[in-house]
């Protein structure tokens, strides 16, 4: 007599067969390296003027499709300056400005002493610092520029600086961690509603132009920007969103994604543009988006983002700048340093900006003369926090709420059965999305187990080409010679996770079922190996980021998984231990989404019974502070434009019987 225990210890530590533990890795790297060959091979096409505009105009309406679109205003910039300090050779101005009605964005104005007219400007886009554009680093940047005669706007992004989204007034304490925590948090419930949450990064930047554009100390022909980390994606999506940049210096952040993707590591929500990929598009084509105008690339030696694949992006790209005789406008420099905006870089960028912007030489001040003022004197708020001072200011939460009062809106006024016709093709669609399908080609370990009267056996079979699926299939002893109905068990950890549901599985079994209880990808037997240190469900972790590989192609862990679970009947249909006669699931958790998915598309199932399943989608973006857990696993991109869960199993409800507990 053995144990549930034992059989989990098979399915953590017995890999009989086949090894599966980087097979989703394989088959998305794969499915990606076909998108980057493609676009590689598109790029090299351009050879004439006319070809590069027309890569323009893709590039443009391919990064807003991406996102979401851009929010649009079409009204002049609300701002206030809040006062000014005087400093050696320059002063720097206060500035609160609105992005959208009643969102306030906290910046600093630097204006040199010298000005005589309209005159050059940059705007400065923060890295993942918690201090934003306060922190030491970035004011010293920017003191390098404004040294350099230029005039420069630095401001937080949401999450950072003064305007962090969770900050508790009462408390004094942000309950989401700020950076890469709060976007990726709100970024989610973004991509719910068929967004990214790049969408509101970049409209803020592009507002920051709105206000240089505003000041008669700024000439609109010459305005530049550049940031790093974080910055350097925001200016990278600047570069592929607004026309009126003159030039740029994206830092520490331009790669390529072939090369990021096999490195292992996650990235945050703004930097996740849904079907970028898939539409063939890669970092080069930031660069070529505003060829042959002025860029010089930043990069460091040592940092997460490769300097090989920077140099190859750069190198690629620079035929086109060669072609449009603009040779000189494209300059790379790296710096020997991790991942920073370095006092070296800073200065190659003042020179960059002097050279191009304000067309003349500029010799760098010595860097001990850029001294970072004491933080508080810079803020906007008195506080040092939006929240507190404006209680009713908007954050992405506020936003996120509204464009979900309007896809109810639009959805309410559409006919139901107009709705689920659309709700299912974009369902289905998504689910079927780069599949191979594949004869399941059974294999059965016959353990045999025997315990408390229940055998359990091993099985593997393909869910589709290269990606294998695993079960453990209990039957009562006593009907061992009888085809039994099955029902399939469905939930977090899978075989990994027996013991917490054996009195289900006995339960279900003395039905006279047996209980196939299943792995899908990166669960349980099909856990995937760690690439970055990180849990595979955890914040950053494989899960997580295989997931954004999937974004990346327009598709998502829930889809995929949904795809394997309908592939699961398949096996059933062909499997000789089981029968393909009242095919039923039971679900426990949040995977319950996949068998509300599943039974919309299939009608080989005939019954559902859930187990606390996820309440609806619109229950995660209405909710402040919603439990993120792995969410990264079942969130469907793009849903809540068509329709939610709570819908979807009504609509299932109403063909077939149905329990829930």
């Amino acid at each position: 007599m053995v144990s549930f225990h034992y059989l989990e210890k098979i399915s953590k530590d017995f890999c009989w067969m086949q090894d599966t533990k980087d097979q989703l890795k394989d088959y998305i790297y794969r499915l990606s390296n076909q998108y980057f060959q493609e676009g590689d091979a598109a790029r090299d096409k351009i050879t004439t003027e006319n070809e590069l505009r027309k890569r323009q105009e893709v590039i443009f309406r391919c990064f807003r499709e991406s996102i979401g679109g851009i929010p649009e205003t079409g009204m002049p910039v609300k701002s206030e300056v809040l006062g000014s300090i005087p400093c050696d050779g320059y002063h720097i101005e206060k500035v609160l400005f609105e992005s959208r009605p009643g969102v306030p964005i906290t910046a600093n104005l630097y204006l040199p002493d010298s000005l005589s007219g309209p005159s050059a400007a940059v705007l400065f886009l923060c890295g993942h610092w918690a201090e934003g554009r306060l922190a030491g680093e970035y004011q010293m940047v920017c003191q390098q520029l404004v040294d350099a005669g230029l005039i420069v706007l630095a401001q937080d992004p949401v999450g950072q600086g003064e305007r962090l989204s969770y900050y508790d007034a009462a408390t004094r304490q942000t309950m989401v961690s700020n950076c890469i925590e709060e976007h990726d948090y709100a970024g989610f419930q973004t991509m719910l509603l068929g967004q990214s949450i790049a969408r509101y990064f970049v409209h803020d930047a592009m507002r920051g132009i709105d206000y240089l554009c505003s000041r008669p100390e700024v000439d609109r022909a010459r305005i530049g920007v550049t940031g790093n980390s974080g910055g350097g994606t925001q200016t990278s999506m600047v570069m592929m969103a607004d026309t009126r940049i003159a030039a740029a210096v994206p830092a520490t952040f331009l790669m390529n994604r072939y090369a990021y993707q096999i490195s292992g590591q996650a990235q945050d929500r703004e930097q996740i543009w849904h079907g970028f990929t898939a539409k063939g598009l890669d970092h080069e084509d930031i660069l070529l988006a505003v060829a042959p105008k002025p860029v010089l690339v930043l990069a460091v030696e040592h940092d997460f983002f490769p300097l090989e694949s920077t140099a190859r992006t750069v190198e690629r790209c620079r035929r086109v700048w060669n072609l449009m005789e603009k040779s000189e406008n494209l300059e790379f420099f790296f710096d020997d340093s991790d991942h920073h905006y370095t006092p070296l870089m800073a200065r190659k960028a003042a020179q960059f900006f002097s050279k191009h912007l304000l067309g003349r030489e500029y010799i760098p001040c010595d860097f001990t003369k850029l001294q970072a003022k004491n933080a508080k004197k810079l803020q906007c708020t008195i506080s040092g926090q939006v929240r507190v001072d404006f209680p009713q200011a908007r954050f992405l939460y506020e936003e996120n709420q509204n464009t979900l009062a309007t896809l109810e809106e639009t959805r309410s006024q559409m006919p139901e059965s107009r709705r689920r016709e659309a709700a299912t093709a974009f369902i289905r669609e998504h689910v079927n999305l780069h599949r191979e399908k594949e004869k399941p080609w059974i294999k059965r370990l016959h353990l045999p187990v025997y315990f408390e009267g229940l055998c359990g056996e091993s099985f593997l079979w393909y869910s589709q080409k290269g990606i294998f699926n695993h079960a453990f299939l209990f039957r009562p002893v006593e009907y061992l010679n009888e085809k039994l109905p099955v029902t399939i068990a469905l939930w977090e950890n899978g075989t990994s996770d027996l013991q917490c549901h054996r009195n289900t599985i006995y339960r279900l079994c003395a039905q006279k079922r047996a209980v196939m209880v299943v792995d899908l990808c990166g669960m349980g037997h099909m856990r995937q190996r760690p690439l970055n240190g990180t849990g595979e469900t955890d914040f950053y972790g494989v899960n997580f980021k295989l997931n954004d590989d999937l974004v990346w192609l327009d598709d998502c862990m829930a889809a995929l998984r949904t795809y394997e679970l309908l592939r699961c009947l398949d096996m059933v249909d062909v499997c000789r231990w089981v029968s393909n006669e009242d095919i039923q699931i039971y679900t426990a958790g949040n995977y319950s989404c996949y068998a509300d998915f599943a039974m919309l598309l299939d009608n080989r199932l005939c019954a559902a019974e859930q187990c606390e399943p996820l309440e609806s989608y619109r229950s995660i973006v209405t909710s402040r502070y919603y439990n993120s857990a792995d969410i990264a696993s079942f969130v469907f991109t793009g849903l809540l434009q068509y329709t939610d869960l709570d819908e979807i199993r009504n609509w299932n409800q109403s063909e077939r019987g149905r329990a829930a507990i």
